[in-house]
């Protein structure tokens, strides 16, 4: 600071900061090119530094406008999918149905597919449910990690019957009435 050698310990002063004023553009743009100490820029693919300028730099009505566009679009297509959405309901298991409820799955599939989404499955495995066991298919989305079975399928045959029976044995222990009352009205709903 400017004549700092001659402020004594009790004297009175004054910090200004001192800054650039730009728009909020600019300070984007100058912040981008600064970079970061880590090299965090590195990790912020084009697509997600597109989405910060339409959001923070572009002019509102710009991404409004987008917004408007991208709901007439997709609500005009789910009015001409509607009669395949039903053929594919009725082709679902009853129990994925009840899940699924009225979400429009080929819509959302051609939405993910136009978003260049890398799970070209998704949609299919949705309509018909995910298996429970086995190996998942590849999605394309999440890293690949195989983690081989402990048993094997005569081990655990053999092993099923005393598997069953002290599941059973534990669900037979009763706890509240009331707790299992309401939790029973639960699942009703």
């Amino acid at each position: 600071m400017a004549g700092s050698d001659d402020i004594q310990e009790d004297d009175m002063v004054e910090l200004c900061w001192i800054g650039i004023p730009s728009t909020p553009g600019q300070f984007v743009e100058r912040a981008r090119q600064a970079g970061h100490p880590r090299g965090l820029d590195v990790h912020v693919d084009d697509a997600m530094q597109e989405v910060v300028k339409k959001n923070l730099v572009d002019p509102p009505y710009m991404l409004a406008k987008k917004r408007v566009q991208y709901m007439k679009k997709w609500t005009a297509r789910a009015k001409e999918l509607a009669v395949q959405e039903q053929q594919l309901r009725d082709k679902m298991p009853e129990h994925v149905r009840d899940v699924v409820g009225q979400k429009s799955l080929l819509l959302m599939g051609e939405m993910l597919e136009e978003l260049g989404y890398p799970d070209d499955k998704l949609t299919s495995d949705i309509a018909s449910g995910f298996r429970l066991s086995g190996y998942m298919r590849k999605s394309n989305v999440f890293r690949a990690r195989s983690k081989r079975p402990a048993m094997t399928m005569e081990t655990l045959r053999k092993l099923g019957k005393s598997f069953n029976s002290k599941n059973l044995a534990a669900l037979g222990k009763r706890q509240d009435p009331e707790l299992e009352e309401s939790t029973w009205k639960e699942t009703q709903v």
